[in-house]
């Protein structure tokens, strides 16, 4: 039986990649400069580099690493076909041209993000397994997230790596329930080199880790995520204790400053979906500000009542997905592809309680519309149909807030 899953995974995996050639977002175009970058000069100095026409390299080193070792494959790969087809007549010529498609190179720089789609079901197959009763939906959840059409959009078609700190992610929750403390902590880190912007549910980790391994181990991981991320950055500029943290403070500052970055959220809602500075103030308050106000506002019932009960599996993704709802709804400078980690989340829930699957329905459904209205690939009639009418993108709004209270009630009311 692992044979055959083994097997269908791997027919799937190449499914995916030839899914992935036809189309992209200008942002893997970013990873393959960067990735150029690192390969032809080396890291040191990478981050102080200037990439004209492309992004400021705003990722932490694994994701860059991940990217530069992606096109390496991509060139081994192509001199193996070249070999293959200068010395055996039978081999196929066509592979050849298709190989020499830029698309093909540049489906090479999505593989970390299929590969994350995999990882994530394959993460989600396993937290389904820690509770006895649901083992038999264990495979139907990681099916139901890797088919998910908003999964499957952002990885294969986009090819953004937003699901890449999520893999690593679950799979350090699945050990922290197993209680494998330095499993844990290597797989924390790897999320947070990742991608930085998972750090909206380190917080609660932090808690968990507390709860579950005490003060000392936990204070223990803490320091690991510090020195690993000091250690990782040594190969990009040297030893320095201050210098990381201050480029992924000015990663965070780079982001344009504007109250929503073609995010189906409140900010969108009120500015008809344009882009409005979000230091500008409504009664003297910047809307960056009102976005943090707002977000702490609707999550402190929520956190008081997770510090006052005990950890269950349930309650704990709950939180994380009330907490990353609001991130995506209530902040401002939020891109839409942000959405990504309440997907995997709400698929492991909708097993757990049935009272989540149309939320998780609903929320894919939204976060596939706002993907879609930002790379606009390939023509889709209907969702064309939304994205050009303001008030369905509106109904849309209006219905996220729903359902996110819908979440906060269920939450509080089983938590009485």
């Amino acid at each position: 039986m692992k044979l055959v899953i083994i097997l269908i995974t791997l027919i799937l995996f190449v499914l995916f990649f030839l899914a992935s050639v036809p189309y992209y977002s200008g942002d893997v175009k970013n990873h393959l400069a960067w990735a150029q970058s690192l390969l032809n000069m080396g890291p040191f100095g990478f981050y102080e580099r200037q990439f004209p026409g492309f992004s400021f390299p705003n990722y932490p080193p694994l994701a860059m690493g991940l990217f530069a070792a992606c096109l390496k494959l991509y060139e081994l790969t192509n001199q193996i076909i070249w070999f293959m087809n200068s010395n055996f007549k039978i081999f196929p010529s066509n592979l050849v041209h298709f190989f020499q498609w830029e698309n093909v190179q540049i489906s090479f720089l999505k593989l970390p993000a299929i590969i994350s789609n995999f990882g994530i079901a394959f993460a989600i197959y396993l937290l389904i397994n820690l509770e006895k009763k649901l083992k038999k939906l264990a495979l139907v959840a990681a099916g139901l997230f890797l088919f998910n059409p908003a999964s499957f959009y952002l990885s294969v078609v986009w090819g953004q790596i937003d699901f890449l700190p999520m893999m690593f992610f679950l799979f350090s929750l699945y050990f922290i329930f197993k209680k494998k403390l330095y499993w844990s902590i290597i797989l924390i880190n790897l999320s947070f080199l990742s991608k930085q912007t998972i750090i909206i549910l380190f917080p609660a980790v932090a808690y968990l880790y507390w709860k579950t391994f005490g003060i000392k181990r936990a204070s223990l991981a803490f320091l690991s995520v510090i020195c690993l991320i000091i250690v990782s950055y040594i190969p990009f500029h040297g030893l320095s204790l201050t210098w990381p943290f201050e480029l992924l403070r000015l990663n965070f500052e780079y982001v344009a400053k504007v109250t929503s970055v073609n995010s189906l959220n409140v900010w969108g809602f009120l500015f008809d979906f344009k882009q409005v500075p979000d230091d500008l103030a409504f009664l003297g308050i910047a809307y960056h500000i009102w976005g943090q106000f707002l977000f702490v506002l609707f999550i402190i019932p929520i956190l008081f009542k997770f510090f006052q009960k005990k950890i269950t599996f349930e309650n704990f993704l709950s939180v994380l997905t009330i907490v990353g709802l609001a991130y995506f709804f209530f902040l401002t400078r939020i891109h839409e592809r942000y959405l990504a980690p309440v997907i995997a989340l709400l698929t492991i829930l909708a097993m757990i309680n049935k009272k989540y699957v149309t939320s998780l329905l609903f929320f894919s459904f939204l976060y596939f519309t706002n993907l879609y209205k930002g790379l606009l690939q390939p023509d889709m009639l209907f969702f064309n149909s939304i994205i050009n009418s303001l008030t369905s993108l509106k109904i849309l709004v209006i219905g996220y807030f729903m359902f996110y209270m819908h979440l906060i009630f269920v939450y509080l009311r089983k938590n009485e």
